[in-house]
């Protein structure tokens, strides 16, 4: 299925060119059709790092501050700081939060823009290491199908509908695109580790929390999953992202106590469900399938049915085709390892913040999309209509959805 113009433009010669237009295409239609009005909406809300935290910042010594989160002014005044963001990602933000008051655009649509500019940033540096393997140059269909399931990803409502309605200032989104390429490195046969490292430090500022997780789920694999010649290995990646997240959760921590500040973050007891409080977590399955903010199960089911159906057409039967340089149980394992975890240790932080989560959840699915839609070149007709035509229903659902929410945005959606 080759046309002539598909013949002379090679895609992984030019992947940012090509993943960028995807993206940028993703984002206008997305920010149309709803993220505008709802960060509009939103805008008014009172935020604690616009309204709260840096004016803080800017009136007081830092000896005071700590570069810290404060939930309130009485929280301040008081001592007490939000310890659940690193002082890092605090000042990391109060650019975002400076631009939009310059510019005059509400500071949750570019706080929404960074993070998917990232992700795309990660999916242009794979794609360049994958060029020799990923079976799209010179085929219509492939590239084709390629740019639909990048638009499926960059569309997903749980992403844009989380930051511009509920979660601006959580560092997770930024941790997205670090985490694929950290998962990705680690499970490749040809690692970088320059880009190792790099997602790997970009992850311990901003949420060292989430690199402990990581290093939890690849010691798991080590001991279970890994194969003999490479158990030494994710051993040493799983223990040492497991010791340098602990040690940057208990700086941030000790740098409050050096300050002698006390910590508003909410206490294990009551993320875990062990407090015995029912008012926002009842039990896993709570926590999962009707969590304290009501959300729809459509679109969550619409992705599986896509992945499923990605796997049913695309997957390649030939058992003579070359051995995959990508260890794939531990690239997924990678990517499960946070929202895993946390449901396991922390199951009511699921239950309260469904869409961050979900957006977790799901994401190891639209991986495994983009994985199967450039696995081969030489697919039947039918199977690459039917693939494209599931991926352009779920652009489609995406983009309702969103719209859906912008017009009634304090509807349960």
């Amino acid at each position: 299925m080759k046309l002539k113009f598909a013949e002379k433009f090679d895609v992984f010669h030019y992947p940012t060119i090509f993943i960028g237009t995807v993206t940028f295409i993703s984002i206008f239609l997305s920010w149309k059709l709803g993220v505008h009005s709802l960060s509009n909406y939103f805008d008014s809300t009172p935020e604690r790092l616009r309204d709260i935290t840096y004016p803080i910042w800017s009136t007081s010594p830092w000896q005071q501050h700590g570069f810290f989160v404060y939930l309130t002014n009485e929280d301040f005044i008081n001592r007490i700081a939000y310890t659940g963001h690193t002082p890092f990602y605090a000042m990391l933000m109060w650019p975002v939060v400076l631009i939009s008051k310059t510019i005059g655009v509400p500071h949750k649509a570019i706080g929404a823009l960074l993070p998917i500019l990232l992700l795309s940033a990660v999916l242009v540096r794979i794609a360049k290491s994958q060029q020799e393997k990923l079976k799209i140059s010179g085929n219509s269909a492939s590239t084709l199908l390629f740019a639909t399931a990048i638009m499926f990803l960059m569309t997903s409502p749980f992403y844009w509908i989380s930051l511009t309605k509920f979660n601006f200032d959580n560092a997770l989104y930024y941790i997205i695109g670090p985490l694929l390429l950290l998962s990705y490195e680690m499970a490749s046969t040809k690692k970088r580790k320059l880009d190792l490292w790099a997602s790997a430090l970009f992850i311990f500022f901003i949420s060292p929390l989430v690199l402990s997780m990581l290093g939890l789920a690849v010691a798991v694999y080590s001991f279970f999953l890994a194969p003999e010649e490479e158990k030494k290995h994710t051993r040493y990646w799983g223990s040492a992202f497991l010791g340098v997240g602990m040690m940057g959760f208990s700086l941030t921590r000790a740098w409050a106590n050096l300050l002698g500040l006390s910590s508003s973050s909410s206490s294990w007891a009551f993320r875990s469900g062990l407090d015995g409080d029912t008012t926002y977590f009842q039990n896993v399955f709570q926590a999962v399938f009707a969590p304290y903010y009501p959300r729809k199960l459509l679109p969550i089911a619409i992705v599986f049915i896509i992945t499923y159906m990605a796997y049913r057409l695309m997957n390649s039967k030939n058992k003579n085709t070359e051995k995959n340089d990508l260890d794939i149980k531990l690239l997924f394992f990678g990517l499960l390892s946070t929202y895993a975890i946390t449901l396991l240790l922390w199951p009511q932080a699921v239950s309260i913040h469904p869409y961050l989560y979900d957006m977790f959840f799901i994401f190891p699915a639209y991986i495994a999309i983009l994985l199967l839609c450039t696995s081969n070149a030489n697919w039947n007709r039918i199977s690459v209509f039917f693939m494209f035509l599931a991926l352009c229903f779920g652009v489609q659902s995406n983009l309702i959805f969103i719209s859906q929410v912008a017009n009634c945005p304090m509807c349960s959606n």
